[in-house]
């Protein structure tokens, strides 16, 4: 009986210890449930967070091309006002020169007497040279504007550069 309780004993001090480990392991899986759920949830969040960092990168990439693209017009527009100017330029070198050979011309022809025809083609010619004058004053005005909208453009892609840390401008364009 002595032996038949001692082992009794035993086995509910076996039995014991036994619930102690479940326990005791039920309570770590419960903490390592709660950190692997966090590490879960820090995975996803940045996960979401790359996903928005590329995005943004994707639209910048974007904006930078539709810079240069816009850039490249506006200085190709600029290159064709410039020539258009010299174009003008010259054209009103040529009549100024014109105007000038007109008054040698009729000051020639009032040491000779007759002055009705030159007054009327200086005239012409005076009409002539204000309206290229004022061609010439609107193409300055435009090439200016464009020259505006060509430096916000650059400004605009600096931006671009110091947002993606790209320098080197064909770097960036690809």
């Amino acid at each position: 009986l002595d032996l038949s309780l001692q082992r009794f004993s035993e086995a509910i001090s076996t039995n014991k210890v036994l619930r102690d480990n479940i326990d005791t392991l039920r309570r770590e899986r419960v903490v390592f449930d709660d950190i692997y759920r966090k590490l879960e949830n820090e995975l996803a969040h940045k996960k979401q967070e790359m996903a928005n960092i590329i995005e943004q990168a994707n639209a910048a990439y974007e904006a930078r091309d539709q810079a240069q693209a816009q850039m490249a017009t506006l200085k190709q527009q600029a290159d064709r006002e410039h020539m258009e100017f010299e174009k003008e330029w010259r054209e009103l070198g040529k009549l100024i020169e014109n105007d000038k050979k007109m008054k040698e011309f009729m000051r020639s022809k009032a040491r000779g007497g007759d002055t009705t025809t030159p007054v009327k083609e200086e005239d012409k010619h005076r009409k002539k040279i204000t309206s290229n004058a004022w061609d010439t004053a609107k193409s300055l005005v435009a090439l200016s504007a464009n020259q505006e909208k060509v430096m916000s453009y650059e400004e605009a892609f600096t931006r671009i550069q110091t947002a993606t840390g790209i320098s080197d401008i064909d770097e960036l364009v690809q």
